[in-house]
């Protein structure tokens, strides 16, 4: 007989109203929706024959995060979520265990990936920015603001003097 730890987590996941979540199964499919004042998402994941009943993961097949507006609808779900432990099914699991191995609990992904990668894109983004403080652009739109280039650019340190000239 093998045992899953699947089942045996270290705590449980508890949204905050007014976020309303949703978790469905139908067959192979599993339908996770949140909805929150922002908005709502949806990730779909489906099982392969036979995955389910070893206490296997489904596989994402859509992602909730689909557009630029969805990363606000998840900023909210993330202040809403809270972890409240749960222990005692993973040390039932442990005992069931007993000798024939080792449980683990996996924690992912490291937050710090997603700020390496914002961080990585945020710094190729800039990139652009000199290049377009040196072009004869005559208005810049940065993050919802219209401004003149020289004001955009001066805002975030990028002009060179000769642009600066340029505009003058």
């Amino acid at each position: 007989m093998s045992l899953s730890s699947r089942a045996a987590k270290v705590y449980h996941m508890q949204y905050r109203e007014p976020l309303r979540y949703d978790r469905t199964v139908a067959g192979d499919e599993l339908r996770v929706r949140w909805e929150t004042p922002a908005g709502s998402l949806q990730r779909i994941s489906k099982w392969a024959p036979g995955e389910a009943a070893l206490g296997m993961a489904p596989h994402i097949v859509q992602f909730p995060i689909r557009a630029r507006d969805d990363y606000r609808v998840f900023q909210r779900i993330a202040q809403s979520v809270r972890f409240i432990p749960q222990h005692d099914s993973f040390v039932a699991y442990d005992r069931a265990v007993g000798e024939n191995g080792l449980p683990m609990v996996i924690l992912g992904p490291d937050p710090a990936v997603f700020e390496e990668a914002v961080d990585a894109a945020q710094q190729a983004y800039r990139s652009m920015w000199p290049i377009v403080a040196e072009s004869a652009c005559a208005l810049v739109m940065l993050r919802k603001l219209k401004l003149a280039p020289q004001e955009a650019f001066a805002a975030v340190g990028v002009l060179s003097e000769s642009a600066s000239a340029n505009w003058g």
